[in-house]
């Protein structure tokens, strides 16, 4: 799980860690008590079913650093129900089990155009919790009743704008990619709402 308010921070591979620990990735891949211990640091963002495993950059350099790794929930199950955004960023096993069906049923449901919504981040297919929550319980994932997001299109566009503003007022470095990863828009989209978040902080 990747959330809401991380989004912004694009995950690393496997092999992106290795670089970052400073190691080839030839020796990294040959050397399981070195990967063992780095996984026992640091958790993969996605479960542990899926095949790539993702992790957190700020994570991964306190490893590399050999400093105390950030304490993250990278869990959906984790979660508090009052913790849980909208936006978060479910892996495929993590959605299933929000949408109450099997990691096959929903990529069949998103493979027929049942279920739409997801976003590719570091190679990972990701659902915003928005896109995979049923409005109803008891509906099947092929019946098209994901719940709409809060507010109008318009509403919720300036509400993300002002949202993204703020961070650029705080200095927070951003780019088009993490908007895309946050929020499950397009380039396009994620580069206007860049623009217009600019324009609030002149």
């Amino acid at each position: 799980m990747i959330r809401h308010d991380r989004a912004h921070l694009l995950p690393l591979t496997e092999r992106q860690v290795a670089a970052r620990m400073g190691v080839p990735w030839n020796t990294w891949i040959k050397s399981p008590p070195a990967r063992e211990r780095f996984r026992a640091a640091v958790p993969t963002l996605t479960d542990p079913e899926t095949r790539t495993c993702l992790y957190d950059p700020e994570q991964v350099a306190a490893a590399a650093a050999g400093t105390p790794v950030p304490v993250l929930a990278v869990r959906d199950g984790a979660l508090p129900d009052a913790d849980r955004h909208p936006d978060d960023l479910l892996d495929d096993h993590e959605a299933a089990a929000a949408r109450g069906c099997t990691p096959a049923t929903l990529r069949t449901a998103a493979k027929r155009g049942f279920l739409t919504g997801s976003v590719t981040v570091s190679g990972v297919r990701w659902w915003p919790r928005h896109a995979i929550t049923p409005k109803r319980a008891g509906r099947t994932v092929g019946s098209r009743d994901s719940a709409p997001r809060a507010g109008g299109l318009r509403e919720r566009a300036a509400a993300r704008v002002a949202e993204i503003a703020a961070e650029i007022r705080a200095g927070t470095p951003l780019a088009a990619e993490g908007i895309v990863a946050r929020y499950g828009v397009s380039t396009r989209t994620a580069e206007r709402y860049l623009r217009d978040a600019q324009h609030l902080t002149e």
